[in-house]
């Protein structure tokens, strides 16, 4: 199947532009506008600015003809490149964030900086990477359906009382209790044993559908969204005196718990 257009980005120009909305880039080549994006927002074109303006210089390449006939309707195969192959480059990452819902995008990206100050930044950005695939490959399924969305909803509880017990966690060590201690250890726990189910339940829901490779993802994200050093470090607020033994990142912990509150005011039912 050949392309029905291709555009060379050799020897062109990206240029951002506040027209026709704010956040739109143009890709010009001889003065002349080849490709105008209007992209969500102001961080959504800065990543594509650097991803385009990062292949300028390679040399042209024909586009990919597809010549053989693969199983699956061709929306599925579409998915699935999406879902994988295609997040392995830079637009293509910039392809999948962009369908994830927004109040999704908010959370991962907070979870990222957090995480980040615990596990570096390389690993961090990996964590963001298996939990957007892995969202758009469960999209895919529920999409051609082989999986229903109540399905996903029996998980979806234990990691919104996960949410829910960050949330208070983080208020009650804020404020600084005469039991705090006492407090972290059971608050914590609890959040663990909530991680702890919905991996479980997200693992057992797909096993049956993706490659054993792709399974492992799930068990690398809450290996570190559970660790308890993060969450003790990166969640709850340091006692008085002791700041500099803490990652604690103020405002970025009350990105996360605004990005969780806005989550959990979602409400996602079957006929959605």
């Amino acid at each position: 199947m050949e392309p029905k257009e291709t555009f060379q980005l050799k020897g062109c120009e990206v240029i951002e532009t506040d027209q026709p909305i704010s956040s739109s880039l143009e890709v010009r080549k001889g003065g002349k506008v080849v490709l105008l994006l209007l992209l969500q927002s102001q961080e959504s074109r800065a990543e594509w600015v650097k991803a385009l303006r990062g292949s300028l210089d390679k040399e042209p390449k024909p586009a990919p003809v597809r010549t053989t006939v693969k199983k699956g309707t061709i929306r599925m195969r579409m998915k699935k490149a999406m879902a994988g192959r295609m997040a392995i480059s830079g637009a293509g990452k910039m392809m999948a964030k962009a369908a994830v819902p927004e109040e999704v995008q908010r959370l991962i990206n907070s979870l990222r900086v957090l995480l980040q100050t615990h596990i570096g930044e390389q690993e961090a950005l990996e964590v963001e990477d298996n939990i957007i695939k892995l969202y758009i490959k469960c999209f895919c399924l529920e999409e051609d359906g082989q999986l229903k969305l109540e399905e996903f909803l029996a998980m979806d509880l234990p990691m919104r009382q996960a949410f829910t017990s960050i949330s208070k966690l983080r208020d009650q060590t804020v404020s600084r209790r005469a039991d705090t201690e006492r407090i972290m250890e059971e608050g914590i726990a609890k959040i663990r044993d909530h991680f702890r189910e919905t991996e479980t339940k997200l693992t057992t829901l797909l096993t049956p559908h993706l490659k054993p490779h792709t399974i492992s993802k799930i068990g690398v994200i809450f290996k570190h969204v559970s660790n308890p050093v993060f969450l003790r470090k990166c969640i709850v607020a340091p006692p008085p005196g002791r700041e500099q033994d803490y990652k604690f990142l103020e405002e970025e912990i009350d990105s996360l718990c605004s990005a969780m509150d806005k989550y959990l005011s979602i409400h996602y039912y079957q006929d959605e």
